[in-house]
């Protein structure tokens, strides 16, 4: 049949080989690739709204922001996921956990409790990075302090992300993904809201309208906070696939990938923004209030 391509039958593996090999290679394409997607739509849309500010790209980047953020706090809840149940021993290869987690086992605060994660210095335990730390880190990169930088990107997973992972916005996050349940202007439903986007999402008190309308109203200081909190997100979870990277698979980068030493990833194109990213966290002064960025 013409456009058909026939697949020769393969012996059967296991699962768990098939997990070996597929491991070092999802996770070198997110480093390199797939964890720059939800930055990258972020900014596209930032970009063509300030190519042309009118009031209908305004609409369209505050809706495409806010589903973005809120994809990337699943993404993170999914990796991290992997990584704790990896270190506990309960997954041979954290890929396993990536490709087997279910959107409700995300939730950032469920996450953290059913692990018993009370704090930064917790989470910073339970994925084990202080193991992860390269020996020839301090000669590669003098100026920027792994440990310091691990401990604050927990912080600011820990912290930051789990208060900004509201429940409400969970299910708009859904109703938009799952149903495109948004309207261009709340005020037209309801004269209490802003004239700006708003998601119709499940009323959390009982006994009342079936339905709330989540109003979205962002001015531009906010728009780009939401927008620059999206960077955080992705680079924080690339820099954390990569130092995995370098700690179990050293041999698959210099193999598969030609990158020798093994701690030279992030002298690449693609990553050169992470460790830039890395060396602003480590330079910062230790912050006094909640924002830990």
């Amino acid at each position: 049949m013409e456009g058909l391509t026939i697949v020769p039958m393969q012996p059967q593996v296991s699962h768990d080989e098939v997990h070996r090999q597929f491991d070092p290679h999802f996770f070198a394409d997110y480093a390199l690739f797939g964890g720059t997607l939800r930055h990258y739509v972020a900014k596209s849309l930032e970009d063509l709204f300030k190519s042309d500010p009118n009031d209908v790209h305004r609409r369209f980047f505050i809706v495409g922001l806010y589903r973005e953020e809120y994809a990337a706090y699943e993404d993170m809840g999914a990796i991290l996921a992997a990584l704790i149940r990896f270190r506990k021993g309960e997954l041979k290869f954290p890929i396993e956990g990536i490709l087997r987690y279910k959107p409700d086992n995300v939730i950032l605060e469920t996450l953290f409790g059913r692990n018993v994660i009370k704090s930064a210095d917790d989470l910073y335990t339970a994925l084990g990075l202080q193991e992860w730390i390269p020996a020839d880190w301090q000669t590669t990169y003098p100026n920027i302090d792994c440990a310091k930088v691990l401990k604050r990107m927990c912080r600011f997973m820990f912290v930051d992300c789990q208060a900004n992972q509201k429940r409400y916005g969970i299910d708009a996050y859904n109703r938009i993904k799952h149903g495109l349940a948004f309207v261009p202007n709340g005020n037209r439903y309801l004269a209490g809201l802003p004239n700006s986007p708003a998601i119709l999402i499940s009323n959390p008190q009982l006994k009342s309208d079936p339905y709330v309308l989540l109003g979205l109203p962002m001015d531009d200081s906010k728009l780009e906070e939401r927008a620059k909190l999206v960077e955080f997100i992705q680079s924080t979870l690339r820099a954390l696939v990569s130092f995995y990277l370098i700690a179990r698979y050293s041999w698959f980068l210099r193999d598969n990938r030609q990158i020798s030493p093994a701690s030279a990833l992030f002298k690449l194109p693609p990553l050169v923004s992470v460790k830039d990213f890395m060396q602003q966290l480590s330079e910062k002064p230790d912050p006094s209030g909640a924002k830990t960025l």
